[in-house]
């Protein structure tokens, strides 16, 4: 049996994968990775995940887009999304950009590599996300696939990496994850951080919203939902930043939710759930 941990260089998956060699051994366990652009992952990511696949003595297996070796080469989110001429698939309004660059490489990964019940998938999942973990053990589950989630079902994980000496990535001193910078399905906050971090990828968002004819965000206040371009929000955030507001998405969401309405925006949604997973 095979042990594929879905090691996407967020904190949390590599406390998955350092309790899952703990307890197999590292012959048996796959460092699965889907590589990102390094234009929209940061470096210290790429340094983190290296650090971990060195400290375990297992190497990161690559599933990329078409086969693709060279990270420089790969599309990110917003050139995934002007190719399908939309941010989000119809019907289940699934983000393209995770859909393309991770789920599809991943799925033909496992129909390569390892048929049904010959591995089991590991996720970094936490105790309080029990919705992505019902939701993933019954997709993956509906494939003939088991699933696993130490952190929620195991007692022994650690709590930090630098347990063992490697420290996280300096994106969470600003993020909450270690997802791509202008993450599609971030929520607001997501985005007035990436303005105040990242202003071309901002800007960048900007024009593929312009190019595409739709928006990322949406206001839902008074039982009516509207479009609230990035645009739009850019004097907002602007002068947020000037006012002090804090640029982090540790900034507790109520707050941050208080201030919005201070500047007139309201029905954002804050923070989107988190569901850029294989």
């Amino acid at each position: 049996m095979q042990h594929i941990v879905c090691f996407s260089g967020g904190h949390s998956s590599a406390l998955v994968a350092l309790a899952v060699v703990g307890r197999y051994g590292r012959g048996s366990v796959t460092l699965l990775n889907h590589d990102i652009n390094p234009e929209k992952e940061h470096a210290d990511i790429k340094r983190f995940k290296r650090e971990v696949a060195a400290f375990l003595g297992v190497p990161i297996t690559y599933a990329n887009l078409g086969g693709i070796t060279d990270p420089q080469q790969l599309p990110d989110q917003f050139q995934v999304s002007l190719a399908a001429k939309a941010f989000k698939q119809p019907g289940n309004g699934n983000a393209f950009c995770t859909h393309e660059l991770k789920t599809k490489p991943f799925h033909a990964y496992l129909n390569q590599h390892h048929p049904p019940g010959q591995a089991v998938i590991y996720y970094g999942f936490d105790d309080d996300e029990q919705e992505r973990i019902n939701r993933r053990r019954h997709i993956l589950g509906a494939m003939g696939y088991a699933t696993c989630f130490p952190l929620a079902e195991w007692l022994d994980t650690l709590e930090s990496t630098t347990e063992v000496g490697i420290a996280p990535p300096l994106t969470y001193g600003a993020y909450k994850h270690g997802n791509c910078a202008g993450c599609l399905k971030g929520g607001i906050q997501h985005w007035y951080v990436t303005f105040c971090h990242r202003s071309d990828v901002y800007a960048q968002a900007e024009a593929t919203e312009a190019e595409l004819g739709y928006t990322i965000n949406r206001s839902r206040a008074y039982k009516r939902v509207r479009p609230l371009p990035l645009t739009e929000l850019r004097p907002v955030f602007a002068q947020m930043q000037a006012d002090g507001v804090p640029d982090t998405e540790h900034y507790p969401t109520g707050k941050f939710s208080w201030d919005l309405r201070r500047y007139q925006v309201e029905g954002a949604e804050i923070r989107k759930p988190c569901e850029c997973s294989f």
